[in-house]
C-alpha cells in the first residue's frame, strides 16, 4: 500500500513537471510571437518616419521636385548644401532598404510611395556612387523600386 502511494505521488509529480514545462514552452512561444509582431510594427513605423524625413520641406526631394518633374534637374556637384542633402537621401534609402525587408512593406506600397522619385534620381547618380560598396544597398533599393514602379505603371495604363 505504501509503495502504491509512492508510485502515485511520483506519477503526480511527473505530470505536474510535464505540465509546467508545457506551460513554460507555450509562454515562451507566445512571448516570441508578440515580440516579433511588435518589432515588425516598430520597423513599419520607423519606415514611415524615414519616408516623412525624405519628404520634409527642406529635403532633397522637395527642394528639387519641380525640376525633377519637368526634367530640367541637373545635379550640381559644386553645390555643397544640395550634395549633403543628396547624400542624406541616399543614406535614407539605405535605411529604407533594410526596414522594407525587416517590416514586410510590400513592393507595391514601396513603389507607390517612392517609385517616381527613384526613377528620377537614378540618372543623377555618379559613376563613383554606382560603384561604391557602401552605397550598394541604397543603389539596389533605388533600382528595384524604380523597376517595380515601371512594372506597376505598365499594368495601370
Amino acid at each position: 500500500m505504501k509503495m502504491e502511494m509512492k508510485e502515485m505521488m511520483f506519477d503526480f509529480v511527473l505530470l505536474v513537471n510535464v505540465l509546467t514545462l508545457f506551460l513554460a514552452v507555450l509562454g515562451y512561444l507566445t512571448n516570441l510571437y508578440f515580440v516579433r509582431k511588435e518589432k515588425k510594427r516598430q520597423n513599419i513605423l520607423t519606415f514611415f518616419d524615414y519616408y516623412r524625413k525624405m519628404f520634409a520641406s527642406d529635403s532633397f526631394c522637395m527642394l528639387n521636385y519641380k525640376k525633377l518633374n519637368d526634367g530640367s534637374f541637373e545635379r550640381n556637384f559644386e553645390d555643397e548644401k544640395m550634395e549633403v542633402k543628396f547624400v542624406q537621401f541616399l543614406g535614407d534609402c539605405d535605411h529604407l532598404a533594410t526596414l522594407k525587408t525587416a517590416s514586410g512593406i510590400s513592393d507595391e506600397l514601396n513603389s507607390y510611395m517612392l517609385g517616381w522619385f527613384c526613377q528620377k534620381v537614378i540618372p543623377q547618380l555618379s559613376e563613383n556612387e554606382k560603384k561604391a560598396f557602401f552605397w550598394s544597398k541604397a543603389i539596389n533599393y533605388l533600382q528595384e523600386t524604380a523597376s517595380f514602379a515601371e512594372t506597376l505603371q505598365g499594368k495601370g495604363g
